[in-house]
């Protein structure tokens, strides 16, 4: 996001965009896009006259400075789509779009002849450019097996030319902390590299990165994943074993590529898993509802020496280990036990699944960092 315009001012008003194959909300026609208030009802400033003509599978904010009359900048957040559609509200676009924020087609980006197939996901960029991944040959005219780059003007961007997928499909790209384009899906090879439903390209080049190594990659298909912060890879989707380890349908990556065994979902999911989320809004190290060996530790170190320094009576402590508190740290010892261990963070998970590691959760669950289920969710 620019950091020349004030986020806090600017996008205050937080909408929620909605796309897939529908021509209407609330009997409001609405072709495969919508945006709509917080409160759920349609927002009227969003009208993108006659739509898409075919499904859109994804969407991203692409935010962009905008001058105003008193010379101040102002954060504009404009929608990228991507999906099986030819034309936007009479535009030609093929499988990828920008749009403004009044849901008119930004003729500022042209793609051209666009992509000759489908997008089933894209990632937009810091700088504006947008990545698209699906099921296709080409993007503007130009060879891409399924992976593709455009600039910020629409064009292709021809320093970014990966070997692509040619025997299977991309569903899901995202970025890495240092940059990187992590890719998923069903396929075996990348150009001429055996990397099985997951591989890591080039920031630059789109090329194979050869620090990532997932070696035998993962089993089946990965629809959905999302990188940490510490860039752990959290990917879920429809697979038996990762680099010949059992995982059912999630499972966790070091940002090498290895499985981070830290991560144990135990028999894991009975369905397949279609989006996952990290959620890092709340770093869970020090909650009373995840347990941490780490944190329990710390706790005890820091409880004697509190009780060193303080205690009233140390025959008959008012609290002595963590067994005298329930099992819970006091909240008066939280914050330092965040500040001395890493942040963690759960993840949420959806899917059509009924069970996860024999605790029933029908199609949602919310997951502790170590890969047990938040029993705190849905209880």
């Amino acid at each position: 996001m620019p950091a020349s315009a004030d986020p806090a001012e600017n996008l205050k008003e937080e909408k929620i965009y909605l796309v897939g194959d529908f021509t209407a909300i609330a009997g409001t026609q609405r072709n495969r896009i919508v945006r709509i208030e917080q409160n759920g009802f349609l927002d009227s400033g969003f009208d993108p006259g006659l739509g898409a003509n075919g499904y859109i599978n994804s969407v991203s904010l692409s935010y962009h400075n905008i001058e105003t009359g008193s010379s101040s900048l102002q954060l504009d957040a404009k929608p990228v789509i991507g999906g099986g559609f030819t034309a936007f509200n009479g535009f030609s676009r093929r499988g990828v779009a920008r749009l403004n924020s009044d849901g008119s087609v930004d003729e500022d980006f042209d793609p051209g002849l666009g992509i000759e197939g489908e997008v089933y996901d894209l990632l937009v960029q810091p700088d504006k450019k947008v990545v698209v991944v699906g099921d296709f040959v080409s993007a503007n005219g130009q060879n891409r097996r399924s992976v593709a780059r455009f600039n910020e003007d629409g064009s292709l961007d021809d320093i970014f030319n990966p070997e692509g997928v040619a025997d299977g499909v991309v569903y899901t790209v995202t970025m890495m902390p240092n940059s990187q384009i992590l890719i998923a899906g069903d396929f075996i090879m990348v150009g001429d590299h055996y990397s099985p439903s997951i591989a890591m390209l080039d920031a630059v080049t789109g090329e194979i990165d050869p620090a990532f190594v997932p070696g035998d990659g993962v089993d089946g298909e990965v629809f959905d994943l999302d990188v940490y912060p510490d860039g752990k890879i959290i990917l879920g989707g429809n697979f038996s074993t990762v680099n010949g380890t059992p995982r059912n349908n999630i499972a966790q990556l070091y940002q090498n590529g290895s499985v981070d065994f830290t991560f144990n979902p135990g028999d894991g999911l009975d369905g397949p898993v279609h989006s996952v989320v990290v959620d890092d809004s709340v770093n869970v190290v020090g909650s009373p509802t995840f347990s941490l060996s780490d944190q329990d530790d710390l706790f005890q170190d820091l409880l004697e020496e509190s009780l060193d320094e303080d205690n009233p009576d140390e025959d008959d402590p008012v609290l002595s280990s963590i067994a005298g508190s329930g099992g819970i740290i006091p909240p008066i010892y939280r914050d330092q036990i965040r500040a001395a261990l890493p942040p963690m963070y759960r993840v949420l998970i959806g899917g059509t699944f009924t069970q996860y590691n024999g605790t029933r959760r029908v199609g949602l669950a919310r997951l502790n960092p170590d890969g047990t289920v938040d029993t705190s969710f849905m209880d």
